[in-house]
Formats: structure tokens, C-alpha cells, sequence
């Protein structure tokens, strides 16, 4: 696998009871990032992480939902799937691409063992809660491959 230019593409056309998710694209450059977003033209990421040193990830997540006001104001997301939830607290900001998509999303930093990626590499449907919303998404095997490739990496 080339991780200078790691370009992975899922079409998830697959549907899970009576909804239908987006597809999902994820690349990396030199194996200290990803950024995993939809397909779907001027969509923000759907989850940014970053190798961070001394054991953590910075983790940008939920550019694509909107998670806060953008402000720096503290929030908390919970990330499900089956029995297994793991809840992520820190700050809301805006994201990279917040000029052209108006994203917003929480930033934390996580250990790479923390629970929240085993339910983002999981491969089934997940369910990410914040301010009183419920988002439904699933990452095909692509996606969860290179997350997998890059929590080894960054470990």
C-alpha cells in the first residue's frame, strides 16, 4: 500500500432496513492523518484524525452533521453501534472547509485504543448523538480498512 497517496473510495449503495447512506472516501498522505468524508459534492468530513504524539489522535468529527454553534463552546457527541456506545467531549469549532460547506465539529484528542474507533471501524450501522439528534451512517470495508491501517500506524 502506497501511504503517500492512499486514495480509498466506497460506494455504500447497500441499504440497512429502510435507509441508504452515502458513500464515503478516505485518504491519507504519509500515514500520520485521514480524513473520511461522503462522496457527496461540497460535503465537509465526516471524521478527520490526526497522529498527535505522546499516545492520542486529534479527532475532528462530525464536519458533515454539525456538531455546535463553531464557537470553541464545549460539546459532547455519542458514538453507537449494537450494545457498545463511547461518548466524545470537546470543543465545537468550524471546520477547514467551513467557508464553502458552513461545517462545524468537535475537536478532541483520544487515546488509539479508545472505544470510539472500534464503533467507527465496526463496519455496521452507526449512530452518532448530539444536541438532540440522532445521525445514521455506515463506513463500507474500505473505509474501516484505512482507519484500521491508520490507528496501526499512529499507535
Amino acid at each position: 500500500m502506497d501511504r503517500k497517496t492512499l486514495f480509498l473510495s466506497l460506494i455504500l449503495s447497500v441499504p440497512v432496513g429502510n435507509a441508504a447512506y452515502a458513500g464515503y472516501d478516505a485518504n491519507s498522505g504519509t500515514g500520520s492523518w485521514i480524513d473520511i468524508r461522503s462522496d457527496e459534492s461540497e460535503s465537509d468530513k465526516l471524521l478527520g484524525l490526526s497522529c498527535a504524539g505522546l499516545g492520542q489522535i486529534d479527532v475532528h468529527l462530525g464536519g458533515e452533521f454539525g456538531i455546535g454553534k463553531g464557537g470553541h463552546e464545549a460539546v459532547s457527541a455519542t458514538l453507537s453501534t449494537g450494545k457498545t456506545s463511547a461518548t466524545l467531549k470537546g470543543l465545537s469549532i468550524e471546520t477547514a472547509d467551513a467557508e464553502m460547506t458552513g461545517g462545524i465539529e468537535l475537536l478532541t484528542s483520544l487515546a488509539p485504543d479508545d472505544k470510539a474507533f472500534g464503533i467507527l471501524a465496526s463496519g455496521k450501522e452507526i449512530s452518532l448523538k448530539h444536541g438532540g439528534t440522532t445521525e445514521k451512517f455506515m463506513l463500507g470495508k474500505s473505509a474501516t480498512d484505512a482507519l484500521t491501517a491508520f490507528l496501526k500506524a499512529c499507535s
